[in-house]
């Protein structure tokens, strides 16, 4: 059987392919954006408050950023921290006293340490 015009049947054939292409395009992008919106709400308010919380303009010295920088990713044993900032106990001490003192930073004691915990009700208190 022979096609009636046997020259549009490739071009007809090329739009379709791109029309499916098009639509299948959007339909999987689509589909990522709502499962990202999923994802993201999935995950609480724990990443929201840290996307939100900057620390760098709150008046605080060099070395209690850096702490209260690390003790917001994971809360950390004060024993632990002058081994990952590479700096002295003592200077770390002044450190977390500083936070402590600003209440950006709850201790709970842990043996003969302090878990350092941030109070991240304060810190977006101390951001307004």
């Amino acid at each position: 059987m022979a096609v009636p015009f046997p020259e549009a049947e490739l071009e007809i054939l090329i739009y379709m392919l791109l029309g499916a292409f098009i639509a299948l395009t959007f339909a999987s992008g689509l589909y990522i954006w709502k499962l990202r919106q999923v994802l993201v709400s999935a995950q609480g308010d724990s990443s929201e408050e840290e996307e939100d919380l900057r620390i760098d303009n709150i008046g605080l010295s060099r070395r209690a950023e850096e702490v209260l920088d690390m003790v917001m990713d994971d809360p950390t044993l004060q024993s632990d921290l002058p081994d990952e900032v590479d700096v002295s106990k003592a200077t770390i001490s002044n450190a977390v006293s500083e936070l402590f003192e600003r209440d950006l930073v709850i201790k709970k004691k842990k043996a003969n340490t302090y878990l350092i915990e941030p109070n991240f009700e304060e810190i977006r208190k101390q951001q307004r």
